[in-house]
Protein backbone atom coordinates (compact mmCIF):
# COMPACT_ATOMS: atom_id res chain seq x y z
CA UNK A 1 0.00 0.00 0.00
CA UNK A 2 2.78 2.64 0.88
CA UNK A 3 4.68 1.44 -2.09
CA UNK A 4 1.34 2.60 -4.63
CA UNK A 5 1.00 5.40 -2.52
CA UNK A 6 4.59 6.64 -3.29
CA UNK A 7 4.04 5.92 -6.81
CA UNK A 8 1.01 7.51 -6.85
CA UNK A 9 2.65 10.78 -5.69
CA UNK A 10 5.57 10.55 -7.89
CA UNK A 11 3.21 10.53 -10.86
CA UNK A 12 1.72 13.97 -9.02
CA UNK A 13 4.82 15.34 -8.91
CA UNK A 14 5.87 14.90 -12.21
CA UNK A 15 2.70 16.19 -13.84
CA UNK A 16 3.13 19.62 -11.29
CA UNK A 17 6.93 19.90 -12.30
CA UNK A 18 6.14 19.39 -16.53
CA UNK A 19 3.33 21.94 -15.88
CA UNK A 20 5.29 24.29 -13.70
CA UNK A 21 8.47 24.08 -15.97
CA UNK A 22 6.96 24.16 -19.36
CA UNK A 23 4.76 27.49 -20.02
CA UNK A 24 4.54 26.18 -23.80
CA UNK A 25 2.49 23.13 -23.07
CA UNK A 26 0.27 22.40 -25.97
CA UNK A 27 -2.51 19.85 -24.18
CA UNK A 28 -2.87 16.92 -22.22
CA UNK A 29 -4.84 13.73 -22.99
CA UNK A 30 -5.20 10.44 -21.72
CA UNK A 31 -3.50 7.44 -23.84
CA UNK A 32 -5.27 4.56 -24.20
CA UNK A 33 -2.46 2.02 -22.77
CA UNK A 34 -4.22 -0.53 -20.29
CA UNK A 35 -0.78 -2.30 -19.10
CA UNK A 36 1.51 -1.35 -16.81
CA UNK A 37 5.57 -1.59 -18.45
CA UNK A 38 7.19 -1.02 -15.21
CA UNK A 39 7.93 3.38 -16.13
CA UNK A 40 6.24 6.29 -15.73
CA UNK A 41 2.75 6.10 -16.89
CA UNK A 42 3.59 10.59 -17.27
CA UNK A 43 4.47 11.10 -20.87
CA UNK A 44 5.87 14.21 -22.55
CA UNK A 45 7.00 14.67 -26.09
CA UNK A 46 7.06 18.34 -27.95
CA UNK A 47 5.19 20.46 -25.22
CA UNK A 48 2.70 17.78 -24.97
CA UNK A 49 1.36 15.86 -21.62
CA UNK A 50 -0.15 12.81 -21.71
CA UNK A 51 -1.18 9.86 -18.75
CA UNK A 52 -1.82 6.28 -19.64
CA UNK A 53 -4.76 5.06 -19.39
CA UNK A 54 -4.40 2.19 -16.91
CA UNK A 55 -3.54 3.98 -13.89
CA UNK A 56 -6.18 6.83 -13.81
CA UNK A 57 -8.57 5.45 -11.78
CA UNK A 58 -6.09 4.58 -9.20
CA UNK A 59 -4.37 8.04 -9.12
CA UNK A 60 -7.60 9.57 -9.02
CA UNK A 61 -9.27 7.54 -5.81
CA UNK A 62 -6.00 8.37 -4.12
CA UNK A 63 -5.90 11.97 -4.43
CA UNK A 64 -9.52 12.35 -4.22
CA UNK A 65 -9.43 10.68 -0.54
CA UNK A 66 -6.13 13.20 0.27
CA UNK A 67 -8.02 16.01 -1.15
CA UNK A 68 -11.06 15.81 1.07
CA UNK A 69 -8.79 15.49 3.60
CA UNK A 70 -7.43 18.61 3.30
CA UNK A 71 -10.29 20.37 2.40
CA UNK A 72 -11.45 21.28 5.79
CA UNK A 73 -8.21 22.95 6.45
CA UNK A 74 -8.61 25.17 3.60
CA UNK A 75 -11.88 26.45 4.54
CA UNK A 76 -11.02 27.40 7.83
CA UNK A 77 -8.00 28.61 6.51
CA UNK A 78 -5.24 26.49 8.63
CA UNK A 79 -3.11 26.06 6.19
CA UNK A 80 0.30 26.47 6.54
CA UNK A 81 2.43 26.93 3.20
CA UNK A 82 3.61 22.59 2.72
CA UNK A 83 -0.19 21.92 2.98
CA UNK A 84 -0.57 24.42 0.17
CA UNK A 85 1.64 23.26 -2.23
CA UNK A 86 0.25 19.75 -1.67
CA UNK A 87 -3.41 20.76 -2.66
CA UNK A 88 -1.77 22.61 -5.44
CA UNK A 89 -0.21 19.24 -7.09
CA UNK A 90 -3.34 17.12 -6.03
CA UNK A 91 -5.93 19.29 -7.99
CA UNK A 92 -3.35 19.63 -10.97
CA UNK A 93 -4.01 16.39 -11.84
CA UNK A 94 -7.69 15.98 -10.38
CA UNK A 95 -9.03 18.57 -12.54
CA UNK A 96 -6.91 17.26 -15.72
CA UNK A 97 -8.59 13.50 -15.06
CA UNK A 98 -11.99 15.17 -14.08
CA UNK A 99 -12.80 18.48 -14.77
CA UNK A 100 -16.40 18.38 -13.79
CA UNK A 101 -15.98 18.63 -10.01
CA UNK A 102 -16.93 22.07 -9.32
CA UNK A 103 -15.40 21.60 -5.04
CA UNK A 104 -11.85 20.99 -6.77
CA UNK A 105 -12.29 24.42 -9.16
CA UNK A 106 -13.79 26.03 -5.60
CA UNK A 107 -10.77 25.27 -3.77
CA UNK A 108 -8.20 26.76 -6.87
CA UNK A 109 -9.86 29.84 -6.36
CA UNK A 110 -8.91 29.80 -2.65
CA UNK A 111 -5.60 28.70 -3.34
CA UNK A 112 -5.76 32.15 -5.71
CA UNK A 113 -6.99 34.22 -3.21
CA UNK A 114 -4.05 32.86 -0.77
CA UNK A 115 -1.74 33.99 -2.82
CA UNK A 116 -0.50 30.49 -3.24
CA UNK A 117 -0.94 30.13 -7.16
CA UNK A 118 0.14 32.39 -10.08
CA UNK A 119 -2.54 33.07 -12.65
CA UNK A 120 -0.56 32.38 -15.50
CA UNK A 121 -0.06 29.08 -14.08
CA UNK A 122 -4.24 28.65 -14.18
CA UNK A 123 -4.44 29.97 -17.42
CA UNK A 124 -2.13 27.00 -18.54
CA UNK A 125 -3.81 24.55 -16.51
CA UNK A 126 -7.47 25.37 -18.13
CA UNK A 127 -6.04 25.14 -21.15
CA UNK A 128 -4.47 21.87 -20.91
CA UNK A 129 -7.68 20.70 -19.38
CA UNK A 130 -10.01 22.04 -22.41
CA UNK A 131 -7.40 20.57 -24.71
CA UNK A 132 -8.83 16.95 -23.63
CA UNK A 133 -12.56 18.08 -22.59
CA UNK A 134 -13.29 20.50 -24.41
CA UNK A 135 -17.08 21.05 -23.39
CA UNK A 136 -16.12 21.47 -19.68
CA UNK A 137 -18.40 24.18 -18.16
CA UNK A 138 -16.18 24.18 -15.28
CA UNK A 139 -13.45 24.96 -16.76
CA UNK A 140 -14.54 27.76 -18.58
CA UNK A 141 -16.13 29.23 -16.11
CA UNK A 142 -13.02 29.18 -13.73
CA UNK A 143 -11.09 30.83 -17.14
CA UNK A 144 -13.28 33.59 -16.74
CA UNK A 145 -12.72 34.25 -12.99
CA UNK A 146 -8.91 34.53 -13.90
CA UNK A 147 -9.29 36.48 -17.17
CA UNK A 148 -11.37 39.02 -14.86
CA UNK A 149 -8.72 39.03 -12.29
CA UNK A 150 -6.09 40.07 -14.61
CA UNK A 151 -8.55 42.36 -16.80
CA UNK A 152 -8.52 44.54 -13.83
CA UNK A 153 -4.90 44.46 -13.05
CA UNK A 154 -4.39 46.06 -16.30
CA UNK A 155 -4.44 49.92 -16.85
CA UNK A 156 -7.36 51.46 -18.72
CA UNK A 157 -5.09 53.10 -21.37
CA UNK A 158 -3.04 49.75 -22.01
CA UNK A 159 -4.97 48.31 -24.59
CA UNK A 160 -1.91 46.42 -25.63
CA UNK A 161 -1.92 44.06 -22.95
CA UNK A 162 -5.89 43.45 -23.19
CA UNK A 163 -5.16 42.27 -26.87
CA UNK A 164 -2.32 40.25 -25.92
CA UNK A 165 -4.77 38.87 -23.21
CA UNK A 166 -7.94 38.55 -25.82
CA UNK A 167 -5.37 36.91 -28.34
CA UNK A 168 -4.51 34.46 -25.60
CA UNK A 169 -8.60 33.84 -25.28
CA UNK A 170 -9.37 33.44 -28.59
CA UNK A 171 -6.40 31.27 -29.14
CA UNK A 172 -7.76 29.01 -26.48
CA UNK A 173 -11.28 28.96 -27.55
CA UNK A 174 -10.63 27.87 -31.45
CA UNK A 175 -8.81 25.21 -29.81
CA UNK A 176 -11.76 23.88 -27.85
CA UNK A 177 -14.21 24.75 -30.71
CA UNK A 178 -12.02 22.57 -32.99
CA UNK A 179 -11.83 19.66 -31.26
CA UNK A 180 -16.06 19.57 -30.40
CA UNK A 181 -18.75 20.68 -33.04
CA UNK A 182 -21.23 23.43 -31.75
CA UNK A 183 -18.91 24.16 -28.94
CA UNK A 184 -21.05 26.77 -27.34
CA UNK A 185 -19.46 27.42 -23.78
CA UNK A 186 -16.04 28.29 -26.11
CA UNK A 187 -17.82 30.65 -28.49
CA UNK A 188 -19.74 32.35 -25.32
CA UNK A 189 -16.76 32.35 -23.49
CA UNK A 190 -14.96 34.26 -26.94
CA UNK A 191 -17.69 36.79 -27.12
CA UNK A 192 -17.59 37.55 -23.03
CA UNK A 193 -14.04 38.23 -23.72
CA UNK A 194 -14.99 40.53 -26.73
CA UNK A 195 -17.35 42.02 -24.34
CA UNK A 196 -15.28 42.79 -21.16
CA UNK A 197 -12.26 44.02 -23.14
CA UNK A 198 -15.20 46.69 -24.89
CA UNK A 199 -16.55 47.96 -21.68
CA UNK A 200 -12.59 47.67 -20.13
CA UNK A 201 -11.74 50.23 -22.61
CA UNK A 202 -14.95 52.06 -23.50
CA UNK A 203 -13.34 52.24 -27.19
CA UNK A 204 -16.62 51.61 -29.07
CA UNK A 205 -16.19 55.29 -30.66
CA UNK A 206 -12.25 54.39 -31.86
CA UNK A 207 -11.49 52.66 -35.02
CA UNK A 208 -9.66 50.56 -32.90
CA UNK A 209 -13.13 48.87 -32.05
CA UNK A 210 -14.36 48.69 -35.71
CA UNK A 211 -11.04 47.04 -36.71
CA UNK A 212 -11.45 44.37 -33.72
CA UNK A 213 -15.16 43.80 -34.86
CA UNK A 214 -13.72 43.63 -38.50
CA UNK A 215 -10.92 41.38 -37.73
CA UNK A 216 -13.16 38.75 -36.14
CA UNK A 217 -15.79 39.01 -38.90
CA UNK A 218 -12.88 38.39 -41.15
CA UNK A 219 -12.00 34.80 -38.87
CA UNK A 220 -15.95 33.86 -38.91
CA UNK A 221 -15.86 33.46 -43.06
CA UNK A 222 -12.75 31.29 -42.36
CA UNK A 223 -14.28 29.32 -39.84
CA UNK A 224 -17.36 29.03 -41.39
CA UNK A 225 -16.39 28.11 -44.44
CA UNK A 226 -14.50 25.18 -42.82
CA UNK A 227 -17.72 24.56 -40.44
CA UNK A 228 -20.33 25.04 -42.99
CA UNK A 229 -23.12 22.91 -40.80
CA UNK A 230 -22.16 24.55 -37.72
CA UNK A 231 -24.87 26.59 -36.04
CA UNK A 232 -22.04 27.97 -33.34
CA UNK A 233 -20.01 29.88 -35.64
CA UNK A 234 -22.80 32.14 -37.99
CA UNK A 235 -24.46 32.88 -34.51
CA UNK A 236 -20.78 34.28 -33.74
CA UNK A 237 -20.65 36.30 -36.82
CA UNK A 238 -24.00 37.30 -36.35
CA UNK A 239 -23.19 38.66 -32.59
CA UNK A 240 -20.50 40.75 -34.40
CA UNK A 241 -22.37 42.23 -37.11
CA UNK A 242 -24.66 43.27 -34.13
CA UNK A 243 -21.26 44.51 -32.28
CA UNK A 244 -20.83 46.68 -35.12
CA UNK A 245 -24.22 48.84 -34.32
CA UNK A 246 -22.04 50.26 -31.08
CA UNK A 247 -20.02 52.11 -32.83
CA UNK A 248 -20.34 55.60 -35.23
CA UNK A 249 -17.36 55.42 -36.18
CA UNK A 250 -15.92 55.64 -39.83
CA UNK A 251 -13.45 53.07 -41.36
CA UNK A 252 -14.06 54.56 -44.49
CA UNK A 253 -11.22 51.68 -46.58
CA UNK A 254 -13.78 48.50 -45.50
CA UNK A 255 -16.91 49.83 -45.96
CA UNK A 256 -15.66 52.19 -49.44
CA UNK A 257 -15.14 48.18 -50.31
CA UNK A 258 -18.28 47.09 -49.69
CA UNK A 259 -20.07 49.87 -51.05
CA UNK A 260 -18.61 49.66 -54.31
CA UNK A 261 -19.18 45.73 -54.48
CA UNK A 262 -23.12 46.62 -53.72
CA UNK A 263 -23.12 49.31 -56.64
CA UNK A 264 -22.37 46.85 -58.73
CA UNK A 265 -25.16 44.90 -57.96
CA UNK A 266 -28.12 47.64 -57.49
CA UNK A 267 -26.64 49.64 -60.41
CA UNK A 268 -26.26 52.86 -58.03
CA UNK A 269 -23.64 55.19 -57.68
CA UNK A 270 -23.38 57.36 -54.56
CA UNK A 271 -20.60 59.68 -53.25
CA UNK A 272 -19.93 58.16 -49.91
CA UNK A 273 -21.71 55.37 -47.68
CA UNK A 274 -24.15 57.49 -46.58
CA UNK A 275 -25.53 58.49 -49.42
CA UNK A 276 -25.62 54.91 -50.96
CA UNK A 277 -27.52 54.03 -47.91
CA UNK A 278 -30.40 56.73 -48.55
CA UNK A 279 -30.84 55.65 -51.91
CA UNK A 280 -31.59 52.31 -51.20
CA UNK A 281 -33.71 53.26 -48.11
CA UNK A 282 -35.21 56.54 -49.74
CA UNK A 283 -36.27 59.72 -48.07
CA UNK A 284 -37.18 59.72 -44.55
CA UNK A 285 -37.28 62.05 -41.82
CA UNK A 286 -34.60 60.17 -39.43
CA UNK A 287 -31.16 60.77 -40.64
CA UNK A 288 -28.73 58.04 -41.38
CA UNK A 289 -26.24 57.50 -38.66
CA UNK A 290 -22.63 56.00 -39.20
CA UNK A 291 -23.81 53.13 -37.26
CA UNK A 292 -26.67 52.00 -39.22
CA UNK A 293 -24.67 53.06 -42.53
CA UNK A 294 -21.90 50.25 -41.34
CA UNK A 295 -24.24 47.56 -40.07
CA UNK A 296 -27.11 47.67 -43.44
CA UNK A 297 -23.30 47.54 -45.56
CA UNK A 298 -22.14 44.54 -43.99
CA UNK A 299 -25.40 42.54 -44.08
CA UNK A 300 -25.89 43.42 -47.72
CA UNK A 301 -22.53 42.10 -48.04
CA UNK A 302 -23.33 38.91 -46.06
CA UNK A 303 -26.77 38.36 -48.13
CA UNK A 304 -25.48 39.24 -51.35
CA UNK A 305 -22.31 37.59 -51.71
CA UNK A 306 -20.79 35.52 -48.89
CA UNK A 307 -24.31 33.48 -48.65
CA UNK A 308 -24.11 33.05 -52.56
CA UNK A 309 -20.87 32.11 -52.14
CA UNK A 310 -21.75 29.16 -49.08
CA UNK A 311 -24.69 28.09 -51.43
CA UNK A 312 -22.78 27.21 -54.27
CA UNK A 313 -20.40 25.59 -52.81
CA UNK A 314 -22.22 23.54 -50.14
CA UNK A 315 -25.89 23.24 -50.83
CA UNK A 316 -28.02 21.46 -48.52
CA UNK A 317 -26.65 22.71 -45.34
CA UNK A 318 -29.67 24.48 -42.76
CA UNK A 319 -27.46 26.72 -41.17
CA UNK A 320 -26.60 28.84 -43.96
CA UNK A 321 -30.46 29.43 -44.42
CA UNK A 322 -31.30 30.20 -40.98
CA UNK A 323 -28.00 32.88 -41.53
CA UNK A 324 -29.83 34.06 -44.45
CA UNK A 325 -33.19 34.69 -42.28
CA UNK A 326 -31.11 36.50 -39.76
CA UNK A 327 -29.56 39.12 -42.64
CA UNK A 328 -33.24 39.40 -44.11
CA UNK A 329 -34.89 40.26 -40.53
CA UNK A 330 -32.52 42.80 -39.39
CA UNK A 331 -32.35 44.51 -43.15
CA UNK A 332 -36.16 44.80 -42.66
CA UNK A 333 -35.62 45.61 -39.10
CA UNK A 334 -33.63 49.00 -39.87
CA UNK A 335 -35.76 49.84 -42.87
CA UNK A 336 -38.90 49.78 -40.84
CA UNK A 337 -36.98 52.03 -37.94
CA UNK A 338 -34.97 54.73 -40.30
CA UNK A 339 -39.03 55.03 -41.72
CA UNK A 340 -40.50 55.10 -38.17
CA UNK A 341 -42.48 52.26 -39.42
CA UNK A 342 -44.34 49.97 -36.73
CA UNK A 343 -43.37 46.51 -37.95
CA UNK A 344 -45.72 43.32 -36.84
CA UNK A 345 -43.29 40.76 -36.26
CA UNK A 346 -45.27 38.39 -34.27
CA UNK A 347 -47.31 36.80 -36.75
CA UNK A 348 -48.37 33.22 -36.01
CA UNK A 349 -49.71 31.62 -39.19
CA UNK A 350 -50.06 27.55 -39.29
CA UNK A 351 -47.36 26.75 -37.22
CA UNK A 352 -44.99 29.55 -38.33
CA UNK A 353 -43.76 31.61 -35.83
CA UNK A 354 -41.37 34.53 -34.99
CA UNK A 355 -41.16 34.93 -30.91
CA UNK A 356 -39.79 38.29 -29.20
CA UNK A 357 -36.41 37.07 -28.88
CA UNK A 358 -36.19 37.15 -33.13
CA UNK A 359 -35.75 33.63 -33.19
CA UNK A 360 -37.17 31.73 -36.11
CA UNK A 361 -39.21 28.85 -35.20
CA UNK A 362 -40.43 26.57 -37.91
CA UNK A 363 -43.22 24.03 -37.31
CA UNK A 364 -44.43 22.16 -40.82
CA UNK A 365 -47.75 23.70 -41.68
CA UNK A 366 -48.97 20.75 -44.11
CA UNK A 367 -50.15 22.95 -46.55
CA UNK A 368 -49.86 22.67 -50.18
CA UNK A 369 -46.87 24.86 -51.87
CA UNK A 370 -49.01 26.51 -54.29
CA UNK A 371 -52.13 27.75 -51.93
CA UNK A 372 -51.34 29.86 -49.04
CA UNK A 373 -53.97 31.94 -46.44
CA UNK A 374 -54.48 35.39 -46.93
CA UNK A 375 -52.83 37.18 -44.18
CA UNK A 376 -54.22 40.98 -43.10
CA UNK A 377 -52.09 43.57 -44.82
CA UNK A 378 -50.54 46.21 -42.76
CA UNK A 379 -49.54 49.89 -44.08
CA UNK A 380 -45.69 49.56 -44.79
CA UNK A 381 -45.99 51.97 -47.59
CA UNK A 382 -42.78 53.58 -46.76
CA UNK A 383 -40.39 50.57 -46.90
CA UNK A 384 -42.10 48.34 -49.75
CA UNK A 385 -41.85 51.32 -52.15
CA UNK A 386 -38.02 51.94 -51.34
CA UNK A 387 -35.38 50.20 -53.42
CA UNK A 388 -33.62 48.23 -50.66
CA UNK A 389 -37.29 46.22 -50.43
CA UNK A 390 -37.50 45.96 -54.46
CA UNK A 391 -33.67 44.67 -54.34
CA UNK A 392 -34.97 42.23 -51.79
CA UNK A 393 -37.96 40.66 -53.14
CA UNK A 394 -36.19 40.36 -56.41
CA UNK A 395 -33.23 38.44 -54.85
CA UNK A 396 -35.31 36.02 -52.68
CA UNK A 397 -37.69 34.79 -55.34
CA UNK A 398 -34.61 34.39 -57.87
CA UNK A 399 -32.42 32.48 -55.48
CA UNK A 400 -35.60 30.32 -54.44
CA UNK A 401 -36.07 29.50 -58.19
CA UNK A 402 -32.23 28.89 -58.46
CA UNK A 403 -32.70 26.31 -55.90
CA UNK A 404 -35.70 25.03 -56.74
CA UNK A 405 -34.36 23.35 -60.21
CA UNK A 406 -34.42 19.45 -60.59
CA UNK A 407 -30.94 19.61 -61.14
CA UNK A 408 -30.29 20.48 -57.12
CA UNK A 409 -30.51 18.25 -54.71
CA UNK A 410 -33.62 17.14 -52.86
CA UNK A 411 -32.06 18.82 -49.32
CA UNK A 412 -31.62 21.82 -51.34
CA UNK A 413 -35.13 22.04 -52.87
CA UNK A 414 -36.91 21.24 -49.20
CA UNK A 415 -34.68 24.11 -48.09
CA UNK A 416 -35.72 26.57 -50.57
CA UNK A 417 -39.42 25.53 -50.35
CA UNK A 418 -39.34 26.14 -46.43
CA UNK A 419 -37.63 29.77 -47.11
CA UNK A 420 -40.29 30.57 -49.55
CA UNK A 421 -42.92 30.05 -46.73
CA UNK A 422 -41.17 31.79 -44.31
CA UNK A 423 -40.87 34.93 -46.73
CA UNK A 424 -44.43 34.83 -47.34
CA UNK A 425 -45.76 34.14 -44.11
CA UNK A 426 -43.56 35.85 -41.72
CA UNK A 427 -42.55 38.79 -43.89
CA UNK A 428 -45.98 38.83 -46.19
CA UNK A 429 -43.60 39.21 -49.47
CA UNK A 430 -45.52 38.35 -52.61
CA UNK A 431 -43.90 37.32 -55.49
CA UNK A 432 -46.11 39.13 -58.07
CA UNK A 433 -44.64 42.28 -56.64
CA UNK A 434 -40.80 41.13 -56.97
CA UNK A 435 -39.60 43.23 -60.27
CA UNK A 436 -37.91 46.30 -60.17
Amino acid sequence: MEEDNAMYEKILIDIKNLIRSDPNLKDFCIVPINENKNKSPVLYEEHNLGLELWCVKYVYAYLYKQLFKLRRLLSKNRLIQQKSEEIDKYLISALLIHPEVATFWNMRRELVEYGVINLDIELLLTKLVLSNKSKSNEAFAYRKWIVSKLMKGIYKHDVVSTLALLNQEFTVTEMAAQNSPNNYHAWNHRMWCLQSAFVKHDFADTPMYLNLVFEQLDFSIRWIQSHISEHAGFHYRQYLLKCVLNSCCSVSERTGKIRCLLETFAHIKACDDEGFVQQLLGRSSTCVNRSMVNFILLLLEDLFYFMDQLNELFPGHEAVWYHRRFLIFHILQIAHEYHNVVWFRNVNVSGLMLNSNDNIINVDSGLSDTKYPKLPKYELDAVESSYLYKILLKFEFEHIQGNSLSKCIDAQRELARRHEKWLHFILCFNKSNSFI
